[in-house]
């Protein structure tokens, strides 16, 4: 997403000779309306398009070469990287004509700025971090064949681009997404961790973890905390791995919980995880061991 707040992205914003790397709607149609977003404080933004236009490169070579020259940030965060592909709604932006076909080829086009942006970053000693919805084609095995997918393409395209950068792969939404795409995204963490891709996990706290202090909004998708911390606890294999739970985003919405001092005690993971089931995984771990089951929507770290 392009958002004005860099000088070279407000820059781009108001030059006319740049306006063809926006998106309008009818699947980028120049003679349709721009696509404009709304941001805080008021105003709107256009969305970048990759498809047929010079999007991808600009944005390598202004936005991510801006961010590298940074001193300070050891790492950037890029929210929703895959969202166009998988499901979000440009109605509200004045677009209510972008097929499917179009998402997936717009993607497709979006690969090699991701790519770009991680080498950019990479030759600077930082590390991106991506956010995405989306799942690899094997993470669905042995589940049913009409699992409910969260983008029209799979992940696969997305991964291979990224190959061999050091980049983390962030899931806004961890557990609470129905008993198959957790499943899925469990499976996806291990396959992309044996890439060496890092994990940062946040789930989105019920009533149980909501935190005393002062909250921007009510937790979407709410899920367990020890649901949530036993999945991520069976799944990472990356080092660079990561949890927390959340209501909103502002730091008043996170806080320590009890439940992270017993997995801090369950010590180093003694083996990969053991798949028991489609949606049921055990893990042993130096002074615990570890269940979830995602069907049942519940996960126990058990001390030895």
């Amino acid at each position: 997403m392009c958002w004005p707040y860099f000088d070279v992205q407000r820059a781009a914003v108001r030059d006319p000779a740049l306006q063809g790397m926006f998106l309008h709607d009818n699947d980028n149609s120049r003679a349709a309306a721009q696509c404009r977003q709304g941001v805080p404080g008021g105003g709107t933004a256009p969305l970048l398009a990759f498809l047929n236009t010079s999007g991808g490169a600009w944005w390598v070579d202004h936005v991510a070469a801006e961010l590298a020259s940074e001193d300070a940030p050891d790492a950037f965060f890029f929210d929703e990287t895959d969202w166009c592909a998988c499901g979000y709604s440009f109605e509200k932006d004045g677009c209510a004509h972008i097929s499917d076909a179009f998402r997936a080829a717009d993607l497709s086009a979006k690969l090699p700025a991701l790519r770009g942006t991680a080498d950019t970053l990479n030759a600077a000693r930082k590390w991106p971090i991506f956010s995405s919805k989306n799942i690899l084609a094997a993470a669905w095995e042995g589940l049913p064949a009409d699992a409910r997918r969260p983008c029209v393409v799979p992940h696969d395209a997305y991964a291979a681009a990224l190959e061999g950068a050091d980049y983390g792969r962030f899931y806004e939404f961890w557990g609470g997404m129905g008993k198959d795409l957790d499943a899925a995204s469990i499976r996806n963490v291990m396959l992309e961790g044996a890439r060496g891709v890092g994990f940062l996990a946040r789930a989105s706290a019920d009533k149980s973890a909501q935190c005393p202090t002062a909250c921007d909004g009510s937790p979407y998708f709410p899920v367990d905390l020890t649901y949530a911390l036993a999945a991520f606890l069976v799944a990472r294999t990356s080092p660079w791995s990561y949890f927390g739970v959340s209501g909103g985003w502002s730091s008043g919405c996170w806080c320590w919980h009890a439940e992270y001092d017993a997995a801090a005690a369950c010590g180093a993971p003694l083996a990969a995880a053991v798949r028991t089931s489609p949606y049921s995984w055990t893990r042993s771990y130096e002074h615990c061991d570890v269940a979830v089951n995602t069907s049942a929507g519940a996960g126990t770290l058990t001390p030895k």
